[in-house]
């Protein structure tokens, strides 16, 4: 029978904390139970194996946790202890004694692999990824494994990494990054601080937690370099800090960092220095990032207790956001990253004046730097006006002001300018009308800066309203300022409506300073942009064709629908221009509107051998591409109710109407033009009948607006009239439903697809 304390001692077995020590007390029970009950000879060997197997894998497994600090296959290892006390009992069978040894086998089986993938020795590693050296896999390999798997998975499956993953000189990066908060024990904490003691750089993008800043702290004595950025869904929240309470004296917890040089800190990290005392006595190049409102009033106290930083980029914050930054630490010898919004007075953080006004200087007269990277927002437009929220005179005027008192002799600029949150390389003129005299005369230093970087210049076509023009003396001033600016970089010039609408029967005009002066302003434009040519003037057009005539290469315009070909101020415009491009778009209107993209090509003569004539009488090729929209509903019903049309034959063919009007058109203004080609996009028409495909709508549209003379009828019977005929192309360029070519007529008549239809009406 079984004695009660032998019973009592396999119980404390089972649930023992020490893994090997159970097995231990375990093997000298199972001997005195065998020898007690003159069990099977070969039956005590095995048992005596198993436990002896279980000594030995426990004693390597519990080494190996003290130097990992974290344990190792924990559930297997309770069922393999509970399983050892089992065998040698009395009330168990030989054949149970088999079933639990060999089930012991296994659990120690799963331990082992753990230990030593592939029952390998501790010395050697099946992966090729143990082979590399070790500078070169913790050097360059572990900060894209990150330091969790570095010590936390490889080193538990691979034994090569065990000793180098214990070595401080292997860690010289730490980089952990993760979405989720990383929960680290104290056991855990002082493992990984022993290892990292001779950190340089850390990089922790992960959500901001009491264990990591306990960390990185621990890492303050030898850190150089640190990057800290918040991850996963609280990507603006900081929990469970423990914060250091104010008021704050010498005896107050400090933590120092006597080393650090580098840091890149995003908001909530920004909030760490003044929520644990931080003080970065060696702090020489910090770049913060974040939503400005949160961060940049933390990210000041970063700079405080730090006299030797000269290097600040932020991310994208404005000027006024800044400020209070390089009030604190005037040290700053280079900042990038800010955006000039001229809203420098409407600080919430500071009080400042007006921008010029002396006492201003007060704020950042300290500041001198030697390197400045900065955009210039021009503003964007407001949901609640026309009126952009804020504008780009006040961003002009506070750049100025910037310039004149904040950077040193020879300083390094870089400028940037941002429209609609969009970044450009684009000098706005209009700017100029914004501002008054005494503004453009402050700012004239500033203006011709910009006007050397810029790629693209926008001119509004308003110039000459009376309402734009305070007074004669600011007219006079504009004019003085335009002749002095030089645009050497652009190759972009673009004429841009006003933001406010034009009377009818009204023309913009440009000044003529701005006129006359286009070729010395724009030496690199090779492409002239007329955004709404129906209220520039032909003078503009004329203008730009002489001055630009060595190097313009296309000119573009957009309008609504027109009835012509092209916009009346191309109408008697001649050129020397040997060759060059006019690209526009149309828009429709209605259910059946179209976009039509046009490309002309201006050949080098004219239709007489002349090298200056009318640009018209010089076109010899267009393009049209033509994107028609898909109906899917041919209810008539609905047609009516919205459109107010009926859905049959004659609604279905509007869509050509102003493809076809706009085709003879250009046959009867260029009088040189021998081909045009038309490229669709989409197909238009009820169902999937190849009748009512586009090529057939657009080479047998009813009917043609009467219009120059010419009565109402069949586009087919007008093109043939005129001496030009339609011919289907092979559509071999993805995305074109077709392309046809109208062109003239010579010689021997050529099969044409019309000649596949009847002729209609």
């Amino acid at each position: 029978m079984e004695r009660p304390e032998k019973r009592a001692r396999i119980e404390d077995i089972s649930t023992a904390a020490a893994p090997a020590a159970a097995a231990a007390a375990a093997a000298g029970v199972a001997e005195e139970e065998t020898e007690a009950n003159g069990m099977d000879h070969d039956l005590v060997r095995r048992i005596k194996e198993v436990h002896r197997r279980a000594e030995s894998v426990f004693a390597e497994k519990r080494s190996l946790e003290g130097t990992l600090g974290t344990e190792i296959c924990p559930g297997v290892t309770r069922v393999c202890t509970r399983l050892l006390a089992k065998i040698g009992r009395t009330d168990k069978t030989p054949g149970e004694q088999n079933d639990l040894i060999s089930l012991v086998h296994q659990q120690l089986d799963i331990i082992t692999k753990a230990i030593k993938p592939d029952g390998q020795s501790a010395s050697l590693s099946s992966s090729p990824l143990c082979n590399l050296s070790e500078d070169v896999l913790f050097t360059y390999l572990g900060p894209h494994l990150g330091t969790q798997a570095t010590i936390g998975t490889l080193a538990l499956t691979h034994p090569a990494l065990h000793a180098p993953t214990t070595s401080p000189s292997m860690h010289k990066t730490v980089h952990v990054e993760s979405d989720k908060p990383i929960p680290m024990t104290e056991r855990q904490l002082t493992v990984w601080l022993g290892r990292f003691a001779e950190t340089k750089r850390a990089v922790l993008l992960c959500p901001m937690r009491m264990g990591v800043v306990r960390l990185m702290e621990g890492l303050c004595k030898t850190l150089e370099h640190l990057r800290v950025q918040p991850r996963g869904l609280d990507f603006w929240e900081a929990e469970g800090i423990e914060r250091i309470p104010y008021p704050r004296g010498p005896e107050s917890p400090q933590v120092v960092f006597p080393r650090l040089a580098v840091a890149e800190v995003g908001s909530p990290w920004t909030g760490a220095a003044g929520m644990r005392n931080w003080k970065l006595t060696a702090l020489r190049e910090i770049t913060v990032s974040g939503r400005a409102s949160r961060a940049s009033e933390t990210a000041a106290v970063w700079l405080e207790s730090s006299p030797h930083v000269w290097s600040l980029e932020v991310g994208d914050w404005e000027l006024r956001d800044v400020a209070d930054m390089l009030h604190r630490c005037n040290t700053i010898k280079r900042l990038t990253g800010v955006r000039i919004t001229g809203r420098l007075k409407q600080s919430f953080r500071v009080s400042l004046p007006p921008v010029g006004e002396p006492d201003s200087r007060a704020f950042l007269k300290h500041t001198q730097l030697e390197e400045l990277e900065a955009t210039i927002d021009y503003g964007h437009n407001s949901p609640y006006g026309d009126r952009p929220s804020f504008c780009g005179e006040k961003s002009i005027q506070e750049l100025d002001y910037l310039r004149k008192h904040n950077l040193a002799p020879n300083a390094v600029e870089r400028y940037h300018t941002q429209r609609n949150g969009i970044n450009t390389d684009t000098f706005r003129l209009g700017v100029l009308r914004q501002m008054h005299s005494e503004e453009l005369a402050d700012c004239a230093g500033t203006l011709r800066m910009l006007a050397a970087l810029a790629a693209h210049v926008e001119v509004p076509d308003e110039w000459a309203w009376p309402q734009a023009l305070v007074s004669s003396g600011a007219f006079s001033t504009l004019s003085t300022t335009l002749a002095a600016l030089d645009f050497p970089l652009a190759e972009r010039v673009s004429v841009v409506r006003a933001r406010v609408g034009v009377g009818a029967g009204q023309q913009g005009s440009l000044p003529d300073v701005l006129l006359s002066s286009i070729g010395r302003l724009f030496p690199s434009v090779t492409v002239v942009e007329v955004c709404w040519p129906a209220v520039v003037g032909q003078a503009v057009m004329q203008a730009v064709m002489a001055q630009l005539s060595d190097r313009l290469e296309v000119v573009r315009f957009r309008c609504p629908n027109l009835s012509d070909a092209l916009p009346p101020y191309f109408r008697g415009v001649t050129t020397s221009i040997a060759a060059f491009s006019i690209e526009g778009a149309l828009s429709g209107e209605g259910v059946y509107a179209v976009d039509q993209q046009w490309s002309l090509r201006v050949e080098e003569r004219g239709q007489a051998g002349n090298s200056e004539a009318p640009v018209l009488d010089r076109v010899r090729q267009m393009t049209i591409r033509v994107d028609v929209p898909d109906i899917e509903d041919d209810d008539p019903d609905w047609c009516v109710s919205n459109f107010g049309i009926f859905a049959d034959d004659e609604g279905w063919f509007d869509a050509c109407r102003a493809i076809s009007r706009h085709c003879l058109a250009a046959v009867h203004d260029m009088p040189a033009l021998d081909h045009i080609m038309y490229e669709c996009t989409k197909e238009v028409g009820p169902g999937n009948d190849s009748e009512y495909g586009s090529r057939v709508q657009i080479l047998h549209a009813k009917h043609v607006a009467a219009e120059r003379g010419r009565k109402a009828g069949a586009f087919h019977g007008h093109l043939s009239v005129c001496g030009f005929e339609a011919v289907e192309l092979p559509s071999s360029q993805p995305g074109l439903y077709c392309r046809i070519a109208v062109r003239r007529c010579h010689g021997v008549r050529q099969k044409k697809i019309t000649d596949y239809f009847g002729r209609q009406g």
